[in-house]
């Protein structure tokens, strides 16, 4: 009994003994495979030019800015451009984005005082100014952009509708919040009438 149990576990131990070294040698073959093709690999790649084993791709990443559409009209002279005047950051911004989409140049101005101090160095075919800017409304605002420069149209925009009896001067009125298709249309058909008047 002792005897035969004895033979039962050397058989098992030879078998186990066996099987690990057929995983032994499925090991080694597996790993000179690896490296053969990894030198055939290898050997491929020295083949090539050196301009295409080191060679990368090119990416070209267009820097995101605050006036995306303004990079392309400020180089374009038949471009017109607009002076946008608002005392809220938000909506000069939205502003830029709005027109420049529809393809004007765009300049913002905080204030009636800085909008004369640009419209004195740099020339525009339209003037859009908010009505409510503190020390100077848009309607004072109007009042002297029209006593210097007669052929500019302008356009006043307000969240108060009762403020349209006050924007007279103006070529046009228009209700905040502003609708895109209405506002950009009046920009188009002012620029052009006073364009067609000078000529």
């Amino acid at each position: 009994m002792i005897i035969a149990t004895i033979k039962i576990m050397m058989t098992h131990i030879r078998r186990e003994e066996m099987n690990e070294k057929m995983n032994d040698g499925k090991m080694r073959n597996n790993a000179n495979e690896k490296m053969e093709s990894g030198m055939e690999k290898n050997k491929e790649k020295s083949d090539m030019p050196n301009s295409i084993q080191n060679s990368t791709p090119l990416i070209h990443i267009r820097p995101i800015t605050e006036e995306p559409s303004n990079l392309k009209t400020q180089s374009n002279t038949q471009c017109k451009k607009i002076l946008y005047v608002d005392d809220e950051e938000v909506l000069r911004k939205l502003a830029v984005r709005m027109f420049s989409a529809a393809g004007y140049y765009v300049k913002t101005a905080t204030n009636a005082d800085e909008a004369l101090k640009i419209l004195e160095s740099e020339s525009f075919n339209l003037v859009i100014t908010d009505f409510d800017m503190g020390h100077t409304n848009g309607e004072e605002l109007t009042k002297a952009i029209k006593s210097k420069y007669q052929k500019m149209p302008v356009i006043i925009v307000s969240g108060n509708e009762d403020n349209a009896d006050r924007a007279k001067d103006a070529d046009a009125f228009f209700q905040k919040p502003l609708k895109i298709d209405d506002i950009t249309t009046a920009a188009k058909e002012l620029i052009e009438k006073y364009d067609n008047h000078d000529s």
